[in-house]
This record gives C-alpha cells, sequence and structure tokens, in this order.
C-alpha cells in the first residue's frame, strides 16, 4: 500500500505530499489541480516504472504557463529537477520500502479538462 507521496517540482506540483490510508482515498480537485498527476505518479510508485516519468518529462516540451481563473498555477519552467519520493507499508503497517526518483523536467501545458 501506498502511504506517503512527496513530489517537488512535477508539472502543477510545485512541492507536495499526499498521505493514503487504508480503504478507499478519494482525490478531487478542480480542473487543472493535478489529479490524474496524483494517479499517474500513485501508479508509477505501485507498478516502479520509472520509466514512466522519464517518458512524461519527455512529452512536457511547451513554454506556456498553466492559468486557473486567469491567474498562473505555477510556472513550469522554472524547475530545474524534479523528485518523486514515496513510503509503501504493507497491509499489516510495517514499511515495505521507499523509492526516490530525480530528474530534469520538461513540463508542457496542460489542455482543458486533462488535469482532472
Amino acid at each position: 500500500m501506498l502511504q506517503r507521496l512527496h513530489v517537488r517540482n512535477f508539472t502543477v506540483f510545485g512541492e507536495a505530499d499526499f498521505e493514503f490510508g487504508p480503504g478507499l482515498n478519494v482525490v478531487v480537485g478542480t480542473n487543472g489541480t493535478g489529479k490524474s498527476h496524483v494517479l499517474k505518479l500513485g501508479y508509477a510508485v505501485l507498478s516502479n516504472l520509472d520509466t514512466q516519468l522519464r517518458d512524461e518529462r519527455k512529452r512536457n516540451e511547451s513554454e506556456e504557463k498553466i492559468r486557473v481563473a486567469g491567474k498562473p498555477l505555477t510556472d513550469l519552467n522554472k524547475y530545474e529537477s524534479t523528485t518523486l519520493e514515496s513510503e509503501l507499508v504493507s497491509y499489516s503497517g510495517s514499511q515495505v520500502g521507499a523509492h526516490g526518483v530525480a530528474g530534469k523536467p520538461h513540463p508542457r501545458p496542460l489542455s482543458p479538462g486533462e488535469g482532472s
């Protein structure tokens, strides 16, 4: 079970921590806030697919900025590196492992509704 996810400088996230509990976890937010990206990151960690993160960064090649209500959500091109850290625990609560990925992103803007 994924217990904690820490992400730095990836798509819409400057820095964010996500805590997951046992059972059902719900990700809620308005369009463009990164809900799908949280799911993609969780999938990458749980399936141990570091290449998914590298592929995502390769696709992100635009100079645009994400805007919400006319204001920049985050300037994606200011980041020099991306970090993803996670903690995995068994259902009994003992830590199974920790994982970290770092690299240089090439961000792109999300299309309307893509981040949801």
